[in-house]
């Protein structure tokens, strides 16, 4: 059966300023009727009693973890630099199997200094493949996504599959939001990625004078200009995406918003 999750970094300001604390954030969602969480590495990390705290209130809870979203950067002039980027991949593995999560999104990868967009997937290729044996022995699945912040690296159908194809063992997370920045149809992509796609971010935009990126603001699921109804129809006529992930970006009440994207989806789910 589908699960609907959620990216707990949308709540990232609440959770940085004290307006929301992570017990109610997870009481919230457990209300709301989420499956599951998304959780970010580095926000795990970034103090030392979190990720155990996480893991005692999760042991409780219905909510399962779906991905760990791993912040790495492969891509760097050196040796040195590069390693970052596979120590972080690591550390994200190590939570993933911790938390019994089947699936880590490694993202963060882009381009710098005179690098050119080739020679960064070439990286981004190296970083993944080093860290492939200890996703096998942690029994878990690395996943790369379209990351419309790097559009010319790592956003375009084409330069995904040079990944996907170098390292059979990957699997792929389609972002619904993040082809537009390669003006992309993320329907006619599906036809060519769904077959490696594990898990799906949905999101949404609307042309903005005052954007969140690009051109566009995030806006409520069904409401913008992703065509995120059709695609949720077709990843289930597919049959093997588990997970549905919110990636809530409408403005106003974060919570509130979270819980419109969650009615919506549920409704096409169920319809």
């Amino acid at each position: 059966m589908t699960k609907i999750s959620i990216m707990t970094m949308v709540f990232g300001g609440l959770l940085e300023d004290g307006s929301l604390t992570d017990a109610a954030m997870f009481d919230r969602l457990e209300q709301m009727g989420f499956d599951g969480v998304e959780l970010p590495s580095g926000y795990l990390l970034s103090d030392p009693k979190r990720l155990k705290n996480y893991a005692a209130r999760l042991a409780d809870s219905p909510l399962h973890v779906t991905c760990i979203d791993a912040g790495c950067n492969f891509i760097g002039p050196d040796e040195p630099s590069r390693s970052k980027g596979v120590d972080a991949l690591h550390g994200a593995i190590e939570i993933a199997w911790g938390l019994e999560c089947p699936l880590v999104l490694a993202a963060g990868s882009h381009l710098s200094g005179d690098i050119s967009p080739d020679d960064g997937r070439r990286m981004t290729i190296e970083g993944l493949r080093a860290c492939l044996p200890a996703a096998r022995q942690a029994d878990v699945t690395l996943a790369i996504e379209d990351f419309g912040v790097a559009p010319t690296l790592q956003c375009a159908a084409e330069d995904c599959l040079d990944i996907l194809n170098a390292l059979p063992e990957l699997a792929f997370v389609f972002d619904t939001g993040n082809f537009y920045f390669r003006g992309e149809d993320p329907l006619a992509n599906l036809d060519l990625l769904g077959e490696r796609t594990r898990h799906v971010h949905l999101k949404d935009w609307v042309k903005s004078d005052k954007p969140d990126i690009a051109d566009v603001a995030g806006a409520p699921l069904g409401t913008g200009l992703i065509p995120n109804e059709e695609l949720v129809r077709r990843f289930l006529e597919l049959g093997h995406v588990a997970n549905f992930s919110l990636e809530v970006g409408a403005p106003g009440d974060r919570i509130e918003a979270a819980r419109q994207d969650f009615q919506t989806l549920l409704r096409w789910i169920e319809n």
